[in-house]
Protein backbone atom coordinates (compact mmCIF):
# COMPACT_ATOMS: atom_id res chain seq x y z
CA UNK A 1 0.00 0.00 0.00
CA UNK A 2 2.81 1.88 0.50
CA UNK A 3 3.30 2.94 -3.08
CA UNK A 4 -0.41 4.77 -3.26
CA UNK A 5 1.20 7.02 -0.71
CA UNK A 6 3.91 9.86 -0.37
CA UNK A 7 6.16 9.82 2.70
CA UNK A 8 4.69 12.58 4.17
CA UNK A 9 1.41 10.54 4.62
CA UNK A 10 3.29 7.10 5.87
CA UNK A 11 4.77 9.72 8.38
CA UNK A 12 1.64 11.34 9.66
CA UNK A 13 -0.41 8.36 10.15
CA UNK A 14 2.28 6.47 12.43
CA UNK A 15 2.09 3.08 10.07
CA UNK A 16 -1.50 2.98 10.31
CA UNK A 17 -4.52 4.16 8.15
CA UNK A 18 -8.09 4.91 8.54
CA UNK A 19 -10.48 3.08 7.04
CA UNK A 20 -11.24 5.88 4.17
CA UNK A 21 -7.58 6.08 3.23
CA UNK A 22 -7.84 2.10 3.20
CA UNK A 23 -10.83 2.14 0.73
CA UNK A 24 -9.19 4.42 -1.51
CA UNK A 25 -6.12 2.69 -1.74
CA UNK A 26 -7.88 -0.76 -2.45
CA UNK A 27 -10.14 0.79 -4.83
CA UNK A 28 -7.07 2.20 -6.58
CA UNK A 29 -5.33 -1.35 -6.57
CA UNK A 30 -8.60 -2.57 -7.68
CA UNK A 31 -8.63 -0.12 -10.83
CA UNK A 32 -5.33 -1.36 -12.01
CA UNK A 33 -6.42 -4.94 -12.07
CA UNK A 34 -6.72 -6.41 -15.69
CA UNK A 35 -8.78 -9.70 -15.03
CA UNK A 36 -7.68 -10.26 -19.10
CA UNK A 37 -3.86 -10.32 -18.29
CA UNK A 38 -3.63 -11.88 -15.18
CA UNK A 39 -5.57 -15.18 -17.07
CA UNK A 40 -3.72 -14.78 -19.82
CA UNK A 41 -0.29 -14.97 -17.83
CA UNK A 42 -0.93 -17.57 -16.24
CA UNK A 43 -1.75 -19.50 -19.10
CA UNK A 44 1.66 -18.56 -20.46
CA UNK A 45 3.67 -19.70 -17.27
CA UNK A 46 1.72 -22.95 -17.62
CA UNK A 47 2.81 -23.09 -21.06
CA UNK A 48 6.05 -23.89 -20.60
CA UNK A 49 7.16 -25.91 -24.00
CA UNK A 50 5.71 -22.86 -25.74
CA UNK A 51 3.37 -24.57 -28.04
CA UNK A 52 0.66 -21.86 -27.64
CA UNK A 53 -2.16 -24.12 -25.66
CA UNK A 54 -2.08 -26.48 -22.85
CA UNK A 55 -4.06 -29.67 -22.08
CA UNK A 56 -7.28 -29.15 -20.60
CA UNK A 57 -6.29 -31.97 -18.53
CA UNK A 58 -3.91 -29.74 -17.34
CA UNK A 59 -6.25 -26.58 -17.03
CA UNK A 60 -8.76 -28.86 -14.84
CA UNK A 61 -5.82 -29.74 -12.49
CA UNK A 62 -4.68 -26.20 -12.38
CA UNK A 63 -8.00 -25.10 -11.33
CA UNK A 64 -8.76 -28.05 -9.10
CA UNK A 65 -5.54 -27.44 -6.94
CA UNK A 66 -4.53 -23.57 -7.20
CA UNK A 67 -6.29 -20.61 -5.45
CA UNK A 68 -9.78 -21.15 -4.93
CA UNK A 69 -9.82 -24.90 -5.21
CA UNK A 70 -12.50 -25.75 -7.73
CA UNK A 71 -14.19 -29.35 -7.57
CA UNK A 72 -14.29 -31.89 -10.55
CA UNK A 73 -17.70 -31.18 -11.05
CA UNK A 74 -17.42 -27.33 -11.11
CA UNK A 75 -14.44 -27.62 -13.58
CA UNK A 76 -15.81 -29.99 -16.16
Amino acid sequence: MAKFLSQEQINDKNGELDFSTFLTIMHMQIKQEDPKKEILLAMLMTDKEKKGYIMASELRSKLMKLGEKLTHKEVM
